[in-house]
This record gives C-alpha cells, structure tokens and sequence, in this order.
C-alpha cells in the first residue's frame, strides 16, 4: 500500500513537470473559456495541476485494480491449499 502511494507521488510529481513543461513551450494551452478566467501568468501551473492530478487518479486507480487482483489470488491460492 506504501508502494503505491509512493508511485502515486512521484508519477503525479513527473507529470507536473511534463505537463509546465509542455505549456511553457506552447505545446498545450487552455482553452478560451478557461484561459479569460485564470491570470496569463498561472496558465503554466494550472496545466501543470491538472497533469499532477490525472497522473495520480490514473496510478491510484490502476494500482487498486492491481492490489484487488494479487489479494484475490493469494486468497484463492490460500483456499486451494486447505
């Protein structure tokens, strides 16, 4: 459980990175109706936010998913035995 929130973090530290990294160079903007509402100067943070928050979602989500499967087959194994 440790080791995933571990993973969590430095994926979500990576992709804010990735993410300021890639508005600065204008690879990604935010769109109109955001963009007027968000000083010019935090666009890049914003981005960057986002990109830490999906990052962990995705990591969390697929690491529950991950940790569900290897309890279930250590629970079956354990069954099998007996």
């Amino acid at each position: 459980m440790i080791k995933l929130l571990v993973v969590m973090m430095g994926s979500a530290l990576l992709a804010g990175v990735v993410g300021f990294t890639l508005s600065e160079l204008g690879v990604f903007r935010l769109n109109s109706n955001l963009a007027d509402q968000i000083d010019p100067d935090l666009h890049s943070n914003f981005l960057a936010a986002g990109w830490s928050h999906g990052a962990s979602y995705l990591i969390g989500i697929l690491g529950a998913i991950y940790l569900c499967r290897i309890l279930y087959l250590k629970r079956r194994l354990k069954l099998n035995e007996n």
